[in-house]
């Protein structure tokens, strides 16, 4: 049982003072960049000093198209269309930077060391994270302060100044995820996280697990922030086109926590870490509240605006045809009728003149026999 508790007490510690990082590296041909694969031999791999939390694996594509795949110094790192960051074990994996970037995600990158209550910086610099799993995370341990970022960060105490609990020996994690909210120092904190989320990014893993949560799942994380102002969230984008690069990407789904979250009901224009995209947001601030899977299908808009043009143009040639046929017909119509009641007039007069001149012989004195001849 001692045995146990001692490892409990230790482990912290020495998983994070081991911290090392593995990455894929090579450079340029299709090998390298859209047709790269961890099955290739195309490649080789490289691993970071020891004790450095600060270097991460990248993927970046030149001016020119070229990739290139290496681990860098974290603060190098500028998540957009043409590069991809991350601090995990060969993560540099992808066929290219994932679609829509996420560019205004920024965390701290540096470490102070306390001397009589004051936190020395040895150096500060600022990052932008890549993936909706990361966050901003701040490592106390043994007087020195570690700011930098974590996947699936796991929180150990809270942001809540009017507690104090001044940080022990042991290795405390503050975890955040709004930009550069790592930037100030823990002095005034209290143990334990203050929300847990379900987090998952299927712009890097695929929507398997994400799109229709799957616990279990190596790529969904149940992940934990010290921020009060955090809520669990459900983002949902259609497919769509980047503006940088003019490349399509298909739908996503992102798990993560978003600060001052609004939930969006309707399918609309949204934004999230820099990226703006047409879908949803939904917020909810209980644990692991955020599993619902979101519908994105348009009610309000069945056509088109190109599409209501052409029906609009055809609706109306077709209008202006039947306006033309029915004139057509009635003027036809019309003329009938004339002829029809011209030829009557012109007719009449003459019976009636032939039937007045007949009356006319029989009604005649020369007609009748005289008088003398009539029978006694």
């Amino acid at each position: 049982m001692v045995l146990l508790i001692i490892l409990y007490l230790t482990l912290p510690h020495a998983i994070y003072m081991s911290h090392s990082l593995v990455c894929y590296s090579c450079s340029g041909g299709q090998t390298c960049g859209t047709l790269f694969s961890p099955n290739s031999t195309h490649y080789k791999k490289v691993t970071s000093k020891e004790n450095d939390p600060f270097s991460s694996c990248s993927i970046t594509v030149t001016p020119e198209g070229l990739t290139i795949r290496d681990l860098v110094p974290s603060h190098t790192c500028r998540s957009s269309s043409y590069q991809f960051c991350c601090n995990e074990n060969l993560c540099n994996s992808l066929p290219s930077p994932p679609l829509p970037a996420l560019t205004s995600r920024k965390c701290a990158i540096g470490k102070c060391t306390m001397s009589n209550g004051i936190c020395v910086d040895d150096f500060d610099y600022v990052t932008v994270l890549s993936s909706a799993t990361e966050s901003c995370s701040i490592t106390y341990n043994k007087g020195v302060h570690y700011k930098s970022y974590i996947n699936n960060c796991q929180a150990t105490v809270k942001d809540v100044s009017h507690h104090i609990n001044h940080l022990t020996n042991k290795p405390s994690i503050f975890c955040c995820n709004t930009p550069e909210c790592n930037q100030e120092i823990l002095t005034t904190v209290i143990k334990d996280s203050s929300l847990q989320c379900y987090t998952c990014d299927s712009r890097i893993t695929g929507l398997k697990d994400c799109m229709i949560l799957n616990e279990s799942s190596p790529h969904v994380y149940k992940t934990k922030t010290s921020s009060l102002s955090e809520a669990c969230a459900t983002i949902i984008g259609r497919e769509g086109q980047d503006a940088a690069t003019g490349k399509k990407y298909p739908m996503f789904v992102i798990r993560t926590f978003i600060s001052k979250c609004v939930t969006s009901k309707q399918l609309g224009k949204m934004s999230y870490g820099g990226a703006t995209f047409e879908g949803r947001i939904e917020c909810c601030t209980s644990h692991f509240c955020n599993t619902r899977t979101l519908n994105i299908t348009k009610r309000h808009r069945i056509f088109s605006k190109k599409m209501l043009m052409i029906i609009g143009m055809i609706i109306g040639t077709l209008a202006v045809l039947a306006g033309i046929v029915i004139g057509g017909i009635h003027l036809v119509n019309k003329k009938k009728k004339k002829d029809k009641y011209g030829s009557c007039a012109t007719k009449e007069p003459i019976e009636f003149s032939e039937l007045s001149k007949h009356k006319s012989q029989r009604t005649t004195a020369d007609t009748y026999p005289e008088a003398s001849a009539a029978p006694s």
